[in-house]
């Protein structure tokens, strides 16, 4: 049991494994950190020649799996091409998700 004594008004007591007030991030640090993961994508999207897997002696070794590797080359980039289409589109689903929320609220006080 964890409880909060910051006031001797105010007792705020929760069980083990639930989340309390101060621990909710609010909206637009939610939309904050999800714009910021899509750093990490965009710079694995940005790997010059979609190098992902190489290999150790291209010399010799590209005849025999030069093919092969730039199939699997290809395939990786895809994947995170797909990821990113799909944070994206998480991204500004969410933005329009606050945004309508916004916009209701203040359409019922008006």
């Amino acid at each position: 049991m964890f409880c909060n004594l910051s006031g001797a008004a105010s007792i705020f007591c929760a069980a083990p494994g639930s989340t309390v007030p101060w621990q909710h991030r609010s909206r637009t640090e939610d939309l904050a950190i999800k714009a910021l993961g899509l750093i990490p994508i965009g710079v694995v999207l940005l790997v010059k020649d979609s190098g992902y897997v190489l290999l150790k002696n291209p010399g010799m070794d590209w005849a025999r799996y030069g093919a092969t590797l730039e199939s699997i080359n290809k395939s990786i980039h895809l994947g995170f091409v797909v990821v990113c289409v799909v944070v994206l589109l998480q991204l500004a689903w969410e933005i329009g998700r606050l945004m309508y929320r916004e916009y209701g609220e203040r359409a019922t006080t008006r």
